[in-house]
């Protein structure tokens, strides 16, 4: 996991003082510090610059841990820092690594890695154990003048897989019109920031189905990919507010968008497709959430510029899409790599029993069967798996 954050300038350090510029944690409760947790300090003190880390039992105190200074290392400031926390499970053990890396004055370059610090302590608070953890930041003291773009990476989900998704409708809306959604087989749809009070601004709303991200998958990127059809002028602010939605058209929808999953500055008179990047954090919130879609209205925050996009009914270009890059959770026995462990796998074990699988695979998908989806498929037993391979010869034949 790890954390962005622009380090103010703490000035003398007096002995005995330190300034806080950040910590990220790991817990095995959402309320996060009221619970057990791992967690990794950056601070400075008169010493210098240290790491303070460890594993907490919940209510306080403290377990074996490491707080290592490191000479040479300086903070600067208003340069924007990662502090980027690993763990590993190492048997009874917990495995950290931690990278602070300096990404500059405006936090877009990477600069170079500040510091590097890897150990080992025991799993005193049975993080081992809990297999939905949660993470979060927090800052101390006044160290910090800004913080963004906090993340939690899971490497037990491995493989990543990209969808496009069409929209289940996309339609015009007007703000204080009369028809608030227009016409919903509208070919072209606009989006403007208004031209004084008696134009009011043109939106666009559209919603897309969440129902190709297979359970217990994350996302780990996201893009609304928007085709124009010409800008008049300017260069617009263009913002895309979220909803967990169900697919339908309703005047109740906008009102809903109310978090601001992504937005992106758009040049004059560009014909080429425009890609806002979203969140990826809050659509696995609506994951979470077993929200069925994701909606969005589209909107501009600046006022003047105006362009048309196309929508579903367009003969000339293409529709909205939402683009989802996400990886799948590895499920002990799912052989075929679908988040499922079902009579499918079997096949693949059994096809590839003596060069990629073992007896023991079989055992594993025995113990597993059912994990990742509901199947009510009885599971093939061993002493069958000559009759199985010999008819599925037989089949292979008679469908020639």
């Amino acid at each position: 996991m790890s954390s962005f954050f622009k380090i103010k300038d703490p000035g003398t350090i007096g002995s005995g003082s330190s300034v806080g510029y950040g910590e990220v944690y790991l817990s095995k409760e959402q309320e996060g510090w009221d619970s057990a947790v791992a967690s990794v300090t950056l601070r400075e003190t008169s010493q210098g610059v240290g790491l303070f880390g460890g594993p907490i039992p919940a209510g306080g105190g403290s377990f074996p841990g490491f707080s290592p200074y490191f000479s040479g290392v300086s903070i600067l400031p208003n340069h924007w820092y990662e502090l980027r926390v690993d763990y590993e499970h190492l048997g009874s053990q917990i495995g950290w690594e931690v990278n602070v890396n300096d990404y500059g004055l405006d936090g877009t370059t990477f600069v170079g890695n500040t510091l590097n610090f890897v150990d080992q302590t025991p799993d005193s608070i049975g993080l081992l154990s809990d297999s939905t953890l949660y993470g979060g930041f927090t800052v101390s003291q006044g160290g910090i003048a800004f913080v963004d773009n906090f993340s939690i990476r899971d490497d037990s989900l491995t493989g990543s897989t990209t969808i496009s998704v069409s929209p289940t409708f996309d339609a015009q809306h007007r703000p204080g019109n009369a028809f608030p959604l227009g016409n919903l087989t509208e070919p072209l749809l606009s989006i403007d920031g208004g031209f004084g009070t008696s134009f009011p601004a043109l939106e666009v709303l559209t919603e897309f189905s969440l129902g190709s991200v297979p359970a217990g998958a994350q996302i780990q990127s996201a893009q609304l990919l928007l085709d124009p059809d010409g800008i008049v002028s300017g260069t617009m602010n263009l913002q895309a507010f979220g909803y967990g939605a169900d697919g339908l058209p309703a005047l109740t929808d906008p009102a809903a968008a109310t978090t601001l999953f992504g937005s992106l500055s758009v040049a004059a008179a560009s014909s080429d497709e425009i890609a806002i990047p979203l969140d990826a954090a809050i659509l696995n919130g609506l994951l979470a959430a077993e929200e069925s879609h994701v909606g969005f209205l589209l909107k501009s925050a600046t006022t003047g510029p105006f362009f048309a996009v196309h929508a579903s009914e367009s003969t000339t270009g293409m529709a909205p899409r939402l683009v989802l890059t996400y990886a799948s959770e590895t499920v002990a026995g799912d052989y075929n790599g679908d988040g499922s462990v079902d009579v499918a796998d079997y096949t693949v074990w059994r096809d590839g029993l003596g060069t990629t699988y073992t007896p023991t695979d079989y055992n594993t998908w025995v113990v597993n069967f059912g994990s990742g989806a509901t199947s009510a498929t009885a599971i093939p037993e061993p002493a069958s798996f000559a009759l199985l391979a010999l008819l599925g010869g037989v089949l292979a034949q008679r469908r020639v």
